[in-house]
């Protein structure tokens, strides 16, 4: 079953949002945070696609992501990312993130966001995302 989303009209355009037992989300516009951490240069922001069945991916103020298409929910410290900028060779490596500190910088630039969400909500997530400190450093693959 698809999440049922609706339109937020923000100061800069129409945000896909939903909310699921009390917890708001909105849809992911933001630069990938694995490229950040690896200081890769001009890093774009897009909109971010589950990649087991390509719905677009929305974040909660209740630090976990979920899937617009097939509602997969899961903590922002547990998922892994990829991208063509730090998979160039498109070998699929989904990559973790392993500091809190990293995706909390890109959730705060989605400047977008947090004009239709709202400051309260920001907050909600940073501390969300600072919870989840421990299970950052889990099963995080080396960079070689």
């Amino acid at each position: 079953m698809a999440l049922q989303t609706k339109i937020k009209k923000g100061e800069n355009g129409n945000w896909k949002y939903a909310e699921v037992d009390g917890v708001l989300y909105f849809e992911i516009y933001m630069q990938c945070p694995v490229c950040i951490m690896l200081n890769k240069p001009n890093v774009p922001f897009t909109y971010w696609q589950h990649k087991d069945c390509g719905g677009r991916l929305f974040i909660g103020d209740n630090g976990k992501y979920i899937c617009e298409k097939c509602e997969t929910s899961e903590l922002i410290a547990l998922w892994g990312y990829n991208c063509p900028i730090h998979d160039k060779k498109g070998l699929g490596t989904y990559l973790k993130v392993s500091k809190p500190e990293v995706i909390a910088e890109v959730v705060s630039v989605a400047g977008q966001i947090v004009k239709s969400a709202g400051i309260p909500w920001l907050q909600r997530v940073l501390n969300k995302i600072d919870e989840q400190r421990p299970l950052f450093l889990q099963n995080v693959p080396q960079q070689n």
